[in-house]
């Protein structure tokens, strides 16, 4: 007999919110914004990653034998650059990324980055990236990403249109204390974010 519960990945929704701000609390302290569930509720678009635009949140839960279900974790990816700079390019930010302490090691935050990049390929998301504590850089590594130094750089393969600008190449720094980790999506078509050329 398998003892292993069942578990079911699914978009989350707002009924989610206690429990994904309790989950954040816990395995991401600093990600201070994420443990309100107000800020998860006025701010946040669950989003179910149905275009380059969209945002993807993903939530993984626990079947368990007398039929309630308990998160064992979550992934929030959003098309960043477009809402926060107005580049219009099929890249996704993987925001967040979370697993519940019983259930960590076991390959489940792969598993999801997985399902983000199944995601990212069937609608045409060309790079995939976000910001890692030196303490998850490993994690990434394992994933397939590459990663910057702390304080890298990543930047767009070419020039791509910015709001009010000619097309230029789009360069993002890292936090000092954060390395940048970034991957190709296969068979995608676009320009590319990738590590800066002078990245070692």
């Amino acid at each position: 007999m398998n003892d292993e519960p069942a578990l079911r990945l699914s978009p989350a929704c707002r009924h989610d919110v206690p429990e994904i701000a309790a989950l954040a609390r816990d395995r991401l302290p600093e990600m201070t914004h994420l443990h309100d569930p107000a800020w998860h509720l006025t701010s946040q678009r669950f989003g179910q990653g149905n275009y380059p635009r969209d945002q993807l949140f993903l939530v993984l839960r626990a079947v368990l034998d007398d039929g309630r279900e308990e998160l064992v974790g979550f992934v929030w990816v959003d098309p960043a650059m477009a809402t926060d700079h107005g580049v219009e390019e099929p890249w996704w930010c993987i925001n967040a990324l979370a697993v519940a302490e019983p259930y960590a090691h076991q390959g489940l935050g792969a598993s999801l980055v997985a399902s983000v990049e199944k995601r990212a390929r069937d609608v045409g998301v060309v790079s995939l990236y976000g910001q890692s504590y030196e303490t998850s850089a490993d994690f990434w590594r394992k994933c397939g990403y590459s990663l910057t130094g702390l304080g890298g750089v990543i930047a767009s393969q070419g020039p791509v249109p910015v709001p009010g600008r000619e097309p230029n190449v789009v360069a993002l720094n890292a936090e000092p204390h954060l390395h940048y980790f970034v991957k190709q999506v296969p068979e995608s078509q676009g320009v590319r974010l990738m590590r800066a050329q002078y990245e070692s």
